[in-house]
């Protein structure tokens, strides 16, 4: 995805309610790039209602993107995307799987990309048959492992949006969505 780029070769994205971060299996820090978010203005369907009057657009909002390049990896060994505060499961829908905060006036979302899927659902947990890379969740711990270098970088998207005074279900909904850039 051709993404701007804001930030080069940093080790910590953060975010007014949770930092980002990636280390190796030693807790070494990951170097990777920050870059902006595709999801600029998302709307909001209030009550989950499609008519025109009840979308808005949600204005107090940003994004990110988290970039890491496969280049500063090494094959089948463990990293780990850390969170500065538990996050908790939202949604997984096709190829990704959400998870998120929410207080009182704000939400956050960030989704994983899920690129062997449609293996896991066949059953078939054994590395050899994955390919890129995977993300798996233990015990709080957001580990991911490459395959291949098939690819340049895996990007993984961060959204939050703030100051929501009704509809909060609504907003979560939405900032869970902008993060589907990944599929």
């Amino acid at each position: 995805m051709d993404l701007n780029t804001l930030e080069k070769n940093v080790t910590l994205l953060p975010t007014p309610y949770c930092d980002f971060s990636v280390s190796d299996e030693e807790g070494n820090a990951v170097i990777f790039d920050i870059m902006e978010s595709p999801e600029k203005t998302p709307r909001v369907y209030i009550d989950n209602d499609s008519r025109k009057e009840k979308i808005v657009p949600s204005s107090m909002c940003e994004g990110k993107t988290l970039r890491i390049y496969t280049k500063n990896l090494e094959l089948k060994r463990n990293y780990y995307i850390n969170t500065s505060v538990e996050l908790e499961f939202r949604d997984s829908d096709e190829r990704l799987f959400t998870y998120g905060l929410t207080g009182k006036d704000y939400t956050l979302a960030v989704s994983f990309p899920n690129p062997n899927e449609d293996v896991k659902d066949l059953g078939d947990y054994s590395e050899d048959h994955f390919s890129f890379y995977n993300i798996e969740v233990d015990n709080g711990d957001y580990i991911l492992r490459l395959f291949d270098r098939d690819r340049e970088y895996i990007d993984i998207f961060v959204f939050w949006i703030w100051n929501i005074q009704n509809h909060l279900i609504d907003y979560e909904t939405t900032c869970d969505v902008s993060t589907w850039w990944c599929r």
